[in-house]
């Protein structure tokens, strides 16, 4: 029991020049932590959005580099959050795209966020989708009826 305020004196003096070193003892203001408590709440959808991916029928590869991606840039969770659900919509529409991960990371350095990179994407999967989507829907009937149009015209030029 001799040791206890000894030891309790100690670990305070140790303290001060502990902090001295690591910079100055203000508590974090409250901006901050409401920052901070965004950022964990979109972190925690991650695991979510990445089933939802899946689910839509993006590869796995396709998700670990966009994962990848936005670890090397940096990009807020919330950022995050908001192309991946952008990702799962316009690949449940049109299907998911080949090497979507390049895609991304091309128009990220090109300087492309938020609704401009959404419309990026959607016109991606619109284009290049490999779904039954709308779009995907209407390039097939016009190519179809390029085709049969051709067939009848070759077959009229015979003898």
């Amino acid at each position: 029991m001799r040791w206890l305020p000894f030891t309790l004196f100690t670990l305070i003096a140790g303290a001060v020049p502990l902090a001295a070193q690591t910079g100055s003892l203000t508590a974090v203001p409250p901006a901050t932590s409401a920052e901070a408590s965004t950022r964990l709440r979109y972190a925690a959808r991650l695991p979510i959005r990445t089933t939802e991916l899946r689910n839509s029928g993006v590869h796995d590869t396709t998700i670990h580099r966009l994962l990848e991606v936005f670890r090397q840039r940096d990009i807020a969770p919330g950022a995050v959050d908001s192309i991946l659900l952008v990702e799962r919509d316009a690949a449940r529409e049109n299907g998911p795209t080949d090497n979507f991960g390049a895609f991304v990371q091309t128009e990220l350095d090109a300087g492309l966020r938020g609704e401009e990179l959404a419309a990026a994407i959607r016109f991606e999967h619109e284009t290049r989708g490999h779904g039954n989507g709308p779009a995907r829907a209407k390039r097939d009937q016009e190519r179809h009826g390029r085709l049969r149009a051709e067939q009848h015209g070759s077959a009229g030029s015979r003898p």
